[in-house]
């Protein structure tokens, strides 16, 4: 199954000048029996390269959950200043969609009772002039 997520919680475009949060509360995690994927795509739907040639993080990937068992997914480009790399999907300076993916979906996300949460524009980013 997948969600894809062009605009935040307020309806304004993904964008570089966004620092995003995805946050999953310990109960309300991708619910796979398999594996779930969180992926960065581009205008042209080609995967969004960045300097740590992350495409998307997911619970493949070693994270770092907070101590209520929650775990929070940072969306922001490097223009952002210094983040730490474990649960940082690199963002581009323009405009972009997210894809959510779970691999093996358990039933309530068959059946629509699960859904992702929203994607929160917690900061604004000023961007280097070139």
């Amino acid at each position: 199954m997948s969600w894809h997520a062009e605009v935040d919680s307020t309806g304004r475009a993904l964008d570089g000048g966004c620092v995003y949060l995805l946050h999953f509360d310990r109960r309300h995690q991708p619910p796979a029996r398999g594996f779930w994927s969180l992926a960065m795509y581009d205008q042209r739907s080609l995967p969004v390269d960045n300097r740590l040639h992350r495409f998307s993080i997911g619970d493949r990937n070693e994270l770092e959950f907070n101590l209520d068992g929650s775990l929070d997914i940072v969306v922001r480009s490097e223009a952002a200043g210094p983040v730490r790399s474990v649960n940082w999907l690199p963002a581009p300076e323009w405009l972009f969609f997210l894809v959510l993916q779970i691999y093996g979906p358990l039933p309530e996300a068959l059946n629509g009772t699960w859904q992702p949460p929203p994607i929160r524009c917690v900061d604004r980013v000023t961007m280097p002039a070139f």
